[in-house]
């Protein structure tokens, strides 16, 4: 992250020249459509992250927000990086039509979730973040989030709520984020249309979490400063489960609606 995204309370918007996936990446897809089952393949949804990483983040508030707006959902089509046009380069027009059939039986819908009062909260903590641990960099980063059906609503409006945690407080009663949609996935109610959050998450200092915990620990950083982490992580390096304790230090980015082929 750049000190003009962390420093602005600009709108994240993309530049789409930079989203194109490598090679590797384009021949790791197409491994996966021709050896793995649809069933299967709902695992391999972390191939996502790839292709949303290498985006630019910033531009003012996109125009369709007016003035009088709170929540827009900007639906992505098929020609946007985010399903994989660039992975047909190269290939012929009934291999591009084979492909896209395939994974749009897989991915019904990718929107971008414009919430200016969202944003500007979550740009607020994260001024506050940098002041209170003398940071820089305060270790942002894009993670899945999960969640029931009827829930989704109520996060693209409201955000997250850490009161709502439910009976997974290994790492603390927060808000849980991880790495991988695959282990994210697991925490939808299974209905034949699932939900997935792709989030903007503060991580900043954080420590191993522990069960039933309502604030994360105290550290001691290197200049003898004593302060409160920011978050709990698990025990692996590098961390894949974060659980973050305010609000506003989450931002749902974008929500991902897949069929669901493991009932």
């Amino acid at each position: 992250m750049t000190d003009r995204m962390d420093t602005s309370m600009e709108y994240p918007s993309f530049d789409l020249q930079s989203t194109h996936l490598s090679f590797e990446e384009r021949r790791w897809l197409f491994k996966q459509y021709y050896l793995y089952k649809l069933d299967n393949l709902i695992q391999q949804i972390g191939a996502l992250h790839k292709a949303i990483q290498g985006y630019q983040q910033f531009s003012i508030i996109p125009a369709s927000l007016s003035s009088s707006s709170m929540i827009a959902e900007v639906r992505l089509d098929d020609k946007h990086p985010l399903y994989y046009s660039s992975v047909v380069n190269g290939r012929t027009d009934n291999q591009i039509d084979q492909f896209r059939l395939h994974y749009q039986q897989l991915f019904q819908l990718i929107e971008r979730i414009e919430n200016p009062h969202l944003w500007e909260k979550f740009c607020v903590h994260r001024s506050y973040m940098r002041r209170k641990n003398d940071l820089k960099n305060l270790n942002e980063n894009w993670l899945f989030h999960g969640t029931k059906s009827d829930n989704h609503h109520h996060i693209m409006e409201h955000g997250f709520n850490r009161s709502y945690c439910r009976d997974y407080v290994y790492y603390g009663r927060g808000v849980y984020f991880s790495r991988y949609a695959c282990y994210s996935c697991h925490y939808s109610d299974r209905q034949d249309l699932s939900f997935l959050f792709l989030c903007r998450v503060l991580v900043g200092y954080h420590t191993i979490g522990s069960n039933d915990i309502r604030v994360p620990s105290k550290i001691t950083l290197s200049n003898g400063k004593s302060i409160q982490a920011d978050s709990t992580t698990d025990d692996k390096t590098p961390y894949t489960i974060v659980c973050t304790f305010h609000d506003d230090q989450n931002y749902p980015a974008y929500i991902i609606t897949y069929m669901n082929k493991m009932n």
